[in-house]
């Protein structure tokens, strides 16, 4: 097989990763390494490109981005030092900007998709005043019920992707801080 053939497997790709269920909880990480030393080796891993996303410090000793679709999340990470092991236990959430903005754009462009839908088919159709005369009827009746829907989709969706993205990025630093999975 080419490089080119291994690279473009479609299993590669994160939105075909087996999915895992919500009801997972994220593991915890032990380590011999202290809280600072663990920060630093991620720091250099994700200067070279092995970790994506992380950053040093936020809201708890650090932050990785963990990817979702249509809306991305972070994982936060907390260590606890106890003797000679700390443990590193995790938090995933989606970011909350985007989903919103997403949701208020969506409820304000309902009432102006019937003037451009309207606008449309007097276009296309000048002589059918019965087919964009009215068209609010029709366009509210499959705009208004549906748009909920969706936006819950999209979360679900959302939620669900981020929670994978972070048991992969959990796994990762495991790696890297020479550490074992707890939980």
């Amino acid at each position: 097989m080419t490089q080119v053939q291994a690279m473009a497997t479609p299993t590669d790709k994160p939105e075909h990763a087996a999915m895992v269920p919500l009801s997972t909880p994220l593991p915890a990480v032990e380590t011999s390494l202290s809280p600072e030393e663990i920060v630093n080796r991620l720091d250099t891993a994700a200067r070279r490109g092995k970790l994506p996303g992380f950053h040093a410090g936020g809201q708890g000793l650090f932050d990785i981005e963990a990817f979702g679709q249509p809306f991305e999340g972070v994982m936060t990470a907390a260590a606890k030092r106890t003797g000679d092991t700390t443990t590193v236990t995790f938090q995933a959430r989606l970011l909350r900007k985007t989903p919103w903005i997403f949701v208020v754009v969506s409820v304000l462009t309902i009432w102006p998709g019937v003037w451009f839908t309207e606008s449309m088919l007097s276009t296309w159709f000048p002589s059918a005043k019965w087919l964009w005369g009215t068209t609010y009827w029709w366009y509210l009746i499959l705009s208004v019920p549906t748009t909920p829907w969706y936006l819950w989709s999209a979360f679900k969706k959302s939620r669900a992707r981020v929670h994978t993205s972070a048991h992969g990025s959990v796994k990762e630093i495991a790696a890297l801080v020479q550490g074992r999975l707890v939980g």
